[in-house]
């Protein structure tokens, strides 16, 4: 996986767990403020003396988005106007006795969730619940627009380390290449100090400063291109140090040869001259 995958993905986590934990406090926010303002009407309806256990309930209770039922002394429901009768259960009894605003619950009838109020009145009960099919209805856009949001989020911070990545590891890249370069060649020849000399101007130039950033990866390209250029330098010196070599092993045999070869037989030389010249090139 490559420096500027691992970039981008760091981000886009970073980004999406910022936008969960934002999302999940607005949506808890959200919900709570939700199920307050039903738990406000219910409270309205039951504590506003609209309803009490001898009332005649109408078909949809006193108001007109609210059911509401009858629990009698027995524990056995009386009347009610919920799609089908909520059981009365013991434990939301006994909340509604210690309670004076009576205990609050989610129940569900016929296939409806309905947040409900039970109030004590005497030995009865009166029970008041409102659908949630609303509430539900917003805290579920509400979720898909979320999650939608956290996906733009996520999917715009990889880009955004995607690009900072790419810019910061070109650099990087170009070294890489001219490493792998040297080592599969083993040539430093001067086109590639060249070459190097503007990779490190280019790095330079990226990131505003010339000649090089002082960031970590400025420094590595500096380093690098001083390794190169001393190499090159060294290859060099290698190289006319054995041409100069070539030339002084070349000149002592060239002249000895010279002198070992028998000179041309001139008219008019006396036999022990030619002798003495000979003996004298020994």
């Amino acid at each position: 996986m490559s420096i500027r995958t691992k970039v981008a993905l760091a981000l886009a986590l970073v980004a999406a767990v910022a936008t969960l934990v934002v999302a999940t406090v607005a949506y808890r926010s959200t919900s709570d403020r939700l199920f307050a303002e039903v738990d406000r009407s219910l409270q309205q309806a039951v504590g506003g003396g609209r309803l009490s256990p001898g009332d005649r309930l109408p078909a949809r209770g006193p108001l007109s988005d609210l059911a509401a039922q009858v629990i009698g002394p027995t524990g056995s429901v009386v009347q009610s106007t919920f799609p089908e009768p909520i059981e009365p259960a013991a434990d939301r009894l006994d909340r509604a006795r210690a309670t004076r605003d009576g205990a609050l619950s989610t129940v569900e009838s016929d296939g409806t969730d309905f947040r409900i109020r039970t109030i004590a009145m005497g030995r009865s009960f009166v029970e008041v619940g409102r659908p949630l099919d609303e509430t539900q209805r917003v805290l579920a856009a509400l979720r898909l627009r979320l999650v939608l949001v956290g996906l733009v989020v996520a999917a715009v911070a990889g880009a955004v380390g995607w690009w900072i990545a790419s810019r910061l590891t070109v650099p990087l890249r170009r070294l890489t290449s001219t490493a792998e370069r040297i080592g599969t060649t083993g040539d430093v020849d001067d086109d590639l100090v060249a070459a190097v000399d503007g990779e490190l101007g280019a790095a330079g130039s990226a990131d505003g400063a010339a000649g090089g950033s002082a960031d970590e990866v400025g420094r590595l390209t500096g380093a690098f291109a001083a390794m190169v250029r001393a190499r090159a330098r060294s290859r060099g010196e290698q190289r006319r140090g054995g041409e100069g070599a070539g030339d002084e092993l070349r000149t002592p045999l060239t002249s000895r040869r010279s002198k070992r070869d028998p000179r041309p037989r001139q008219p008019g030389v006396a036999e022990g001259v030619r002798a003495r010249m000979l003996a004298g090139g020994q």
